[in-house]
């Protein structure tokens, strides 16, 4: 399944929920410790320092009305989910929670909505009518009010039926809220209806006097919700069989996800199961295939049907364990090929209603600039999401229900899981107006920097604050000081944006920790540049020395991608004098954390990977179309000089160059094709098992990361000084290029040319991901191993390309 397309409309305000703010609320570990205690003393009534089962009840009943659920007793089916909730805490047992045990499982349950929230993305539009009025003003109108007209069979219907028939057909795309919802057609739908038609019995309704009556009655309806403006919950999913191509693409995490799945498969005696399983294995290795859990769309199910009654997969039959992951794996390759083909596209808008805000406790927070929410219908919302799933699929069981809390490893970057970069605001002293601040950036990114044109940092004053003067960075407006007659401050704007100064910045301006141009190294390649610093004096404050956090921090660098949580209070800013013999605090630190978003940044790729070896003349390119296609973009100004059939600006190369008795060597090269941009400080991450053995770099500087839950080692690498640590762009006949070779230790247990082993898991370049190619297209050993018999000819020709496609493919997973 795609990230869901963003639904565009006209004129309603929109704001899309993907779980990003879940995600900072649980990654920044102050604020969320903060928040549990808050709550584990709230649910803690005496006071032990621990939760008995029936303390968690209110917790559970909470987590119940986030997730749309009747109350407890209702109905055997919540109460059994109410049940399995308060066994997350519990763990089965009677036992008392501890706080650390509370913190983990809410955290859990917190992220399990983000990973919900950022697989399903819900767009909340803000109903105004003005969408609405601009359709009934359009030409398309008339054309598109007539064909839903010939639509409604209503023989017997009066004027008022066909009208509010035809509202209950209106979408939000032509500016109507869902009239299916009652408070809808209760407060907007009926009273209009009611105060344009009144009373008309004439029959039958022709379709110039349908026309002409529901022109009068959308306009109204209109006016109505300009006056109650409606908000709509919509969401687009399209299961294309993208999910499963990647998933069947990566070998490793494909033995891995099917090794997970067959967990939960009964056996018999003899180690053999029965296909009457393949639906229950299927169903848990879903999220990893981006498809829905069985029974939640329709559409999916009868993909599924189809495809097994195809492959026979029904008949019960009883199979060894490598049988049912061939099966599987097939049955996953017959399904994304009919996606290919047919794509499933599932739509949905619902109406969120207030009465939610006020609905559950545990998941709101104490106040909104403890936990630094935007909104604190943020959670409830989410809950609504969780709601609306659950109302799709409460007939199907507890394992569905588990499968919406499933984390999604994608919403963390694994090989970096807490980088970010971090904002310290420190007031230093009180000035005469104000105070002296000195602000630190820190990037914790392990190897994402921040390249020219460097970062730019932005906030909004709270109140009438003012810049008089700065050491280290300036603002880049100076905005309207007229209010100021004898000084003149550094910058009066209400959102001023600082940069950093130059190298060259002359001495009088600079400080300890400055210019550097805006840039920003990876910690892990240049902790000592990885930090830049400014001081500034700050006034126009009026009072005793009240002072208010800046707001809405933001980060460029230069361009989109990064989102910073709001300023929060926390333990003043320490250092060392005298030797380091006292210690001296800042009066008041503020801090805000800033992480960085792919999706926010790029709309696609921006590199991908090909392959080679010494045992295949073969190449094996970069994927077709990795970051966009010459056709569609022949005139857009993103193309490449040097166009090729990926069209990507970067490609890293993996050439398998010689195979020793103990050792082999790679041969790897990042190649630029971009004509307008060099990449200075550069790095390339990579990882491959082969790292966990002695390697020698001979042309570029390298160093382990560690990781925490990545199967594999990770090597981050990048060029030496005045050498190649600058990746130039291409000129007009010949692309720029970096290239190194490595010598790996083989560890013979593991070491093996066959089913893909040698070559890269994943690679980044600057930190962003590249498009790796299909395994079925990996460079082959000569010994024709993956050369499989002719299938009977019994077998449909559909049939037929299934089963070569899934046999190649086998050889490799």
């Amino acid at each position: 399944m795609e990230k869901n397309e963003v639904m565009k409309t006209k004129s309603s305000e929109s704001q899309v929920m993907d779980g990003s703010d879940i995600m900072k609320l649980v990654g920044n570990e102050a604020v969320f410790s903060n928040f549990v205690d808050h709550k584990f003393q709230e649910l803690d009534i005496d006071k032990d320092g621990k939760l008995s089962v029936k303390e968690l009840q209110p917790a559970v009943a909470d987590i119940g009305v986030a997730l749309g659920l009747p109350p407890q007793g209702s109905s055997p089916e919540s109460d059994h989910i109410y049940s399995e909730v308060l066994q997350e805490f519990t763990h089965g047992k009677q036992e008392k929670v501890s706080k650390t045990e509370f913190k983990e499982v809410l955290s859990d349950i917190l992220l399990g909505m983000a990973a919900g929230l950022k697989r399903d993305p819900i767009v909340l539009l803000r109903m105004d009518g003005e969408d609405l009025l601009e359709f009934v003003k359009s030409p398309a109108f008339e054309p598109e009010m007539l064909s839903l007209y010939s639509e409604l069979e209503l023989p017997d219907g009066s004027l008022k039926d066909y009208i509010i028939k035809a509202f209950e057909k209106l979408t939000v795309d032509q500016g109507m809220p869902p009239a299916s919802d009652s408070w809808v057609m209760t407060n907007v739908v009926e009273p209009v209806v009611e105060s344009c038609i009144g009373v008309s019995n004439e029959q039958p309704v022709t379709q110039e006097t349908f026309l002409a009556e529901f022109k009068k009655v959308a306009e109204s309806a209109a006016q109505r919700l300009k006056e109650q403006p409606v908000i709509v919950a919509h969401s687009e999913n399209t299961f294309d069989g993208s999910g499963i191509k990647r998933l069947l693409s990566n070998k490793f995490e494909l033995d891995k996800t099917l090794d997970s799945a067959l967990k939960t498969i009964p056996r018999d005696r003899h180690g053999k199961m029965s296909k009457e399983y393949l639906r229950v294995a299927l169903d848990v290795l879903a999220p990893s295939a981006g498809l829905p859990p069985i029974g939640a769309v329709d559409q999916m199910d009868k993909v599924i049907q189809e495809v097994c009654k195809m492959l026979d997969a029904d008949d019960g039959k009883m199979v060894k364990e490598e049988e049912f992951k061939k099966l599987l794996t097939e049955i996953l390759g017959s399904m994304m090929l009919q996606l290919e083909g047919n794509p499933v596209s599932v739509s949905t808008n619902s109406v969120v209603h207030e009465p939610l805000a006020s609905s559950s406790t545990l998941l709101q927070p104490p106040s909104i600039s403890e936990i630094m929410l935007y909104d604190v219908a943020l959670l409830i919302l989410t809950g609504w999401i969780m709601s609306s799933t659950f109302n799709q699929r409460k007939d199907h069981g507890l394992d569905q229900w588990t499968w919406m809390f499933s984390l999604d490893v994608d919403c963390y970057d694994p090989l970096d899981p807490i980088g970010n970069i971090s904002v310290t605001y420190d007031i230093v002293r009180w000035t005469e107006d104000g105070y002296q601040a000195r602000i630190t950036i820190q990037n914790y990114y392990k190897y994402r920097h921040i390249e020219k044109l460097g970062w730019q940092l932005g906030w909004t004053w709270a109140a009438n604050e003012v810049i008089w003067s700065m050491s280290g960075s300036f603002a880049t407006q100076q905005g309207n000081c007229s209010a100021f007659k004898s000084e003149i401050p550094h910058c009066c704007k209400k959102n001023p944006i600082i940069v950093d100064l130059a190298p060259e910045a002359p001495p009088e301006k600079r400080l300890d920790g400055c210019c550097h141009g805006g840039l920003l190294a990876a910690s892990a390649i240049n902790p000592s540049k990885s930090s830049a610093s400014f001081e500034m004096k700050v006034g126009n404050i009026r009072g005793n020395y009240t002072t208010h956090k800046p707001l809405n921090p933001t980060l460029m660098a230069p361009g989109p991608g990064y989102t910073c949580d709001e300023f929060i209070d926390t333990d003043p800013t320490t250092s060392l004098v005298i030797e380091g013999q006292r210690q001296e605090q800042v009066i008041r630190t503020w801090k805000s954390t800033c992480t960085y978003s792919t999706f926010l940044a790029n709309n696609s790729p921006t590199c991908c990977v090909s392959l080679s070896t010494f045992y295949n003349p073969e190449v094996t390119p970069c994927n077709l179309c990795s970051c966009g296609c010459k056709l569609a973009d022949n005139e857009a100004k993103s193309c490449i000089g040097l166009c090729t059939d990926h069209m990507c600006p970067l490609r890293v190369h993996w050439h398998i160059k010689k195979n020793y008795r103990n050792y082999w060597r790679v041969k790897l090269t990042v190649s630029n094709y971009n004509l307008g941009k060099n990449y200075s400080n550069w790095n390339l991450v990579v990882q491959h098992p082969g790292f966990s053995q002695q390697a020698t770099v001979f042309s570029f500087n390298n160093t382990m990361l560690s990781t925490v839950g990545v199967p594999d080692e990770v090597a981050l690498f990048w060029g030496l000084d005045f050498y190649n640590d600058a990746l130039l762009q291409a000129e007009e006949k010949q692309v720029g290029s970096v290239t190194t070779e490595i010598l790996l230790l083989k560890d013979v247990t593991s070491f093996t040319l066959s089913n893909g082993w040698a070559f890269p898991r994943r690679i980044y370049f600057n930190g962003e991901n590249c498009e790796m190619p299909l395994p079925q297209t990996f460079p082959m050993l000569p010994n024709g191993s993956s050369r499989e018999k002719p299938c009977n000819s019994h077998l449909s020709v559909l049939l037929l390309s299934i089963y070569l496609t899934y046999k190649t493919l086998n050889f490799w997973s």
